[in-house]
């Protein structure tokens, strides 16, 4: 049986997520009482912000911005996610401490470790064996693979569980690598491509991460795109 290690999906790999703005995260989240002047585009930002959201301050009336960070889902997040999209409840036991901000678990102040890696890898392995073990996978599958065929199949599969797990429509080329990590794990079975297209979501940075790019603004600031409100809200 094939299986990953933290893969790279889309333009992401481990690496390229610390190496993209100096650190995953800074120190806070979402900085709301940052002034304008304080955070201009050209200005490098250590805390590895994404996007700059602009905000009235209540009190003064002046445009204040607030930053958004890479964040990383954290034990309790990554749960919720795997029981929503596959039904699976994940043991988090073996992933390192959540760090905080305040009362609130948010794990954008420290770049993902070496065991972190080893962790996902292994979860994302089990998780996936048992999504596609005897009864779990037509279930999982949400598609009738007599009547449809086995790569018409996955690709439905491959639209809909991807679209959800990255929380946010695939583009061409998400979509692509996932068709080929099926064709990948078909070379030994049908259930062995839904398995590694499984495995290889859940080490996605895609998945694991919710950055905040937002959208290009002619005012200089961006703005949340509404896949990234929708996984802020949620």
């Amino acid at each position: 049986m094939k299986h990953l290690q933290f893969v790279v999906l889309g333009s992401w790999t481990a690496a390229s997520v610390l190496g993209c703005s100096g650190s995953v995260g800074g120190a806070g989240d979402f900085g709301g009482g940052d002034r304008l002047e304080d955070k201009r585009k050209d200005t490098p930002d250590p805390g590895g912000t994404l996007a700059l959201l602009p905000l009235r301050d209540v009190c003064t009336g002046e445009t204040a911005v607030g930053s958004g960070h890479w964040r990383r889902l954290t034990a309790s997040q990554y749960r919720n996610s795997v029981r929503d999209l596959l039904g699976i409840e994940a043991d988090t036991k073996g992933f390192l401490l959540d760090t905080t901000v305040g009362a609130f678990s948010v794990n954008s102040l420290l770049p993902i470790q070496a065991d972190d890696i080893n962790q996902y890898a292994a979860t994302a392995a089990a998780i996936a064996k048992q999504a596609v073990s005897g009864a779990n996978l037509p279930r999982v599958l949400d598609c009738n693979v007599q009547k449809m065929g086995e790569d018409a199949c996955a690709n439905v599969f491959i639209q809909g569980f991807g679209t959800r797990a990255y929380r946010q429509a695939l583009s061409n080329e998400q979509k692509a690598l996932l068709t080929n990590l099926f064709k990948l794990g078909k070379e030994d079975s049908f259930g062995a491509g839904i398995e590694l297209v499984i495995e290889g979501v859940l080490q996605s940075p895609n998945f694991l991460y919710i950055p905040e790019f937002g959208s290009s603004s002619a005012d200089g600031f961006a703005k949340l795109t509404g896949s990234e409100v929708a996984a802020r809200l949620s």
